[in-house]
């Protein structure tokens, strides 16, 4: 942790200048902490005892306590209002920085090592729950590399109508944010990116990517399922349980499930599945029914 309470009740950043004799507590837990200064990580407080403070219980790489300080250093050259370290008693969770405008409350997360995707999931509804927006900046070990993962998809951050994913390099001191991802009919994920270089604004600039359709072999589509089918995933079991229980088959299976639309990766279902259950849906409507938007969120 960078930033604790001294004797004064006065939030303190650690460094080189501050007395290491004097007492300094914990902002979240009031326990005692103490400065450390090394060689190799720049002075933070710790705790005594680790497991002694919930919310300041993670321990804490280089990059991370670097990454902070720079992200603080970047908001202060730009006069954004922000506080680093600010401990939220409500939530008993303290964002890296939290920056305040007049209108807008939003907790930056710097994550550099990994955790339970539960974990991302709770402290992001926390802050929705209590009107705090969040935008989770991640660390060189989740570089992008052609495909989301898991953990990826939970750190994702949604601007305006766009799906944005962002990294923070400490070392390049440079934000990279990807967006406008979209899924091919050969599997493989297209997306753009741009990048903000220290001390610019941090003002996101986003261009429009259209779908382009690709020309879908169905016979070798049907092949692939098969084979996904010799060894099935707990979700294509799912799927295959759903065909059965309607008395189908993959066989029987109609074409237009294999085609795949752009943004079907952001679903935690198996695609088949969805797209087998809304045709299933479509066929109770009577013929020349109108399909509307209404319907359809209804449906979902």
């Amino acid at each position: 942790m960078l930033v604790a309470m001294n004797q004064a009740e006065e939030l303190v950043l650690a460094g080189t200048t501050l007395n290491r004799s004097e007492e300094y507590r914990c902002p979240a837990c009031q326990g005692a902490v103490h400065l450390k200064r090394g060689a190799v990580l720049r002075p933070h407080f710790a705790h005594y005892q680790k497991e002694a403070c919930a919310v300041f219980s993670e321990g804490e790489t280089a990059e991370h306590l670097q990454g902070k300080l720079q992200l603080a250093a970047w908001l202060e050259q730009l006069n954004i209002p922000h506080q680093l370290e600010a401990y939220l008693p409500a939530l008993q969770q303290r964002p890296d920085v939290l920056v305040t405008t007049p209108t807008r409350q939003i907790a930056v997360e710097f994550q550099c090592s990994p955790i339970a995707i539960e974990q991302v999931v709770a402290r992001t509804t926390g802050y929705f729950e209590a009107g705090y927006e969040v935008i989770w900046l991640l660390g060189e070990q989740f570089k992008y590399r052609r495909q989301l993962t898991a953990f990826q998809k939970a750190c994702l951050t949604q601007v305006d109508e766009h799906i944005v994913l962002f990294h923070y390099s400490v070392a390049h001191k440079r934000l990279a944010y990807r967006y406008s991802f979209q899924l091919k009919q050969n599997q493989k994920m297209t997306q753009r990116k741009r990048t903000i270089r220290y001390g610019d604004p941090l003002a996101l600039r986003f261009k429009s990517q259209k779908a382009k359709k690709l020309p879908l072999n169905y016979a070798l589509e049907h092949q692939k399922i098969r084979r996904q089918c010799q060894y099935p995933s707990t979700k294509m079991r799912d799927f295959l349980q759903l065909l059965y229980n309607h008395q189908e088959t993959i066989i029987s299976m109609p074409k237009e499930l294999y085609v795949i639309t752009p943004s079907e990766w952001i679903l935690q279902a198996h695609p088949l599945a969805w797209k087998y259950q809304l045709l299933l849906q479509l066929e109770t409507y009577p013929l020349r029914t109108v399909l509307t938007e209404r319907i359809l969120e209804d449906w979902l």
